[in-house]
């Protein structure tokens, strides 16, 4: 290993199985741990012009490793180019973001918006990066030689800025996070970061729900996550709530005022469940009575839907109408003589 120069030992672990150090040989036995240069007498023979080229290479260090990784990855988008995916039947997603006022800049991926925001501000000004530099994983920009490829880190959290390949990022997290984070980058460099974000389908369905429907108790015009409750709708503080965040399935289910664990609310959650099969038969009903009943819920009221489908979604919110008025009706009238 005494080719790849100082550190080389560090250089072996972190290259050893990266596109850069490896080739096609088909006798690779014959290889294993010889010096370079001794492997380079082989490599010339090759037949295989990938590796033949790695015979006239004249040093085997960091940066002959890096160059070609380079060259290697050209190659490969030259035979297979790659553009950035579309969603399939979306289009636009919506999501973009600009700096100061200019030219907007969509994007399909929060993950990305990030990556290319913090590139961008780094190229306004190199110097930036003193602004965003930090300690913290989710929320600054870091150094990459802090966070090797073989760490946990480095392999599974953060990605390479692009253009600025000595810097790391944490991309991950939903719309509302990344574009807080965004923003905040921003303010750290002395610029306004603007984003627009989508306008998810759970908090359009909502807004249609209240407006066509009058929404459910205590419904806000902020209600936008997979799953909302009621206010209390009885003297011990019980709820109903409605699920819409699976692409397939909405559901509604009854939940107790307390959250601390207790056979009384265990025993209630059953009596409520009972009476759902007994009084709503006629609907898909959930199972796992005993589970739910300590967990401090009934069991669930079920249908099929297509969340994509927004023809769909009138048919849908009157079936939570009907539901929830059921529910209610059992709610109340179990919880009537309950202590």
């Amino acid at each position: 290993m005494q080719h790849l120069g100082d550190g080389a030992e560090a250089i072996h672990d972190r290259y050893l199985h990266r596109l850069a150090n490896l080739t096609l040989t088909g006798y690779n036995p014959e290889l294993g741990d010889k010096p370079f240069p001794e492997k380079q007498k082989i490599y010339r023979e090759s037949s295989i012009g990938l590796t033949k080229r790695l015979g006239a290479l004249e040093r085997w260090d960091e940066p002959a490793l890096e160059q070609r990784a380079d060259d290697l990855a050209e190659r490969a988008l030259g035979c297979w180019p790659w553009e950035q995916p579309k969603l399939p039947g979306k289009g636009d997603t919506g999501l973009r973001w600009r700096i100061d006022g200019g030219d907007w800049r969509p994007e399909h991926a929060a993950s990305q918006m990030i990556l290319n925001v913090v590139s961008a501000l780094l190229d306004r000004d190199v110097a930036n990066a003193e602004s965003l530099l930090g300690t913290s994983v989710s929320a600054d920009l870091l150094m990459a030689a802090d966070h090797a490829a073989d760490t946990f880190v480095g392999a599974l959290k953060v990605r390479q800025v692009p253009r600025h390949p000595e810097y790391t990022l944490y991309p991950y997290g939903n719309y509302s996070t990344i574009a807080k984070r965004c923003r905040e980058m921003g303010k750290r460099c002395g610029v306004t970061v603007d984003i627009e974000t989508p306008d998810n389908p759970n908090r359009r369905f909502w807004r249609r729900f209240k407006a066509n429907q009058g929404g459910l108790p205590g419904q806000k015009d902020t209600w936008q996550g997979p799953g909302q409750w009621t206010t209390p709708l009885n003297h011990l503080g019980d709820r109903v709530g409605v699920h819409i965040g699976n692409a397939d399935r909405v559901w509604l289910r009854i939940r107790a005022g307390e959250s601390e664990e207790s056979p009384a609310r265990a025993e209630r959650m059953q009596r409520y469940s009972l009476k759902l099969r007994q009084e709503m038969s006629d609907q898909q009903l959930g199972g796992d009575l005993d589970k739910n009943a300590g967990n401090g819920r009934s069991i669930t009221v079920e249908r099929s839907w297509e969340r994509e489908d927004e023809d769909a979604w009138p048919s849908v919110a009157l079936w939570i109408e009907e539901q929830f008025r059921r529910l209610r009706t059992i709610l109340e009238d179990s919880a009537s003589g309950a202590a």
